[in-house]
């Protein structure tokens, strides 16, 4: 193939570039990732967007057509820390929809209020190996806690944890969907994680 001028050789590498990098910098999530000690069928299809460490945590950030999951592993912790961890992530949560006093308390109002609709749901689940921790959410386009209002809302959000005793690792999980989708896809694809065995 003859390039004629610079600017069909530039699109031509560009191409090249793009068509590498879909087919092999895409890593595709197979039903058990060894890395993370994590297991389910609900995994296929989904593909490794981003892996990096901070602070001796493993953070993942997976994506497929309708859903985009991070998660966040820490290794080499006991049952009793990952526990006060998580309570301190629930107490949090929880304390950002707390109803407060205003800081300009005035005529129309003194106090700010959020609308039920976007107060958290903590949902707890035991099955026989492992307890969820979760909650269901609402998140605007960068994934921000603390929507109020529907004109702000992208995403629909699961935060949960569960802790794997085996390998002595826990899993803090952030599940977002279009906020068209109902939030039974991400719980059922939350519950369906499971540790390796």
């Amino acid at each position: 193939m003859i390039l004629s001028n610079k600017k069909n050789q530039i699109n031509y590498c560009l191409i090249i570039l793009l068509v590498y990098s879909a087919c092999c910098l895409s890593v595709l999530w197979a039903d058990n990732i060894p890395e993370i000690n994590l297991r389910s069928d609900r995994l296929s299809g989904f593909v490794l967007e981003k892996h990096n460490t901070v602070r001796e945590r493993e953070l993942y950030t997976f994506v497929s057509d309708d859903m985009i999951v991070k998660i966040e592993v820490i290794a080499g912790i006991d049952k009793e820390s990952a526990e006060t961890l998580i309570g301190n992530e629930i107490i949090g949560v929880k304390a950002l929809y707390d109803n407060a006093l205003s800081p300009y308390p005035g005529d129309i109002s003194n106090r700010i209020v959020f609308n039920e609709k976007f107060r958290p749901v903590l949902k707890t689940i035991n099955n026989k190996a492992v307890e969820y921790k979760y909650f269901l959410l609402f998140s605007n386009k960068r994934f921000g806690l603390g929507v109020g209002s529907d004109d702000l809302v992208e995403y629909k959000h699961l935060l949960g944890w569960f802790y794997c005793s085996e390998f002595s690792e826990l899993h803090t999980v952030r599940c977002f969907i279009s906020d068209a989708h109902s939030f039974s896809v991400i719980e059922d694809f939350f519950l369906g994680l499971t540790c390796s065995e």
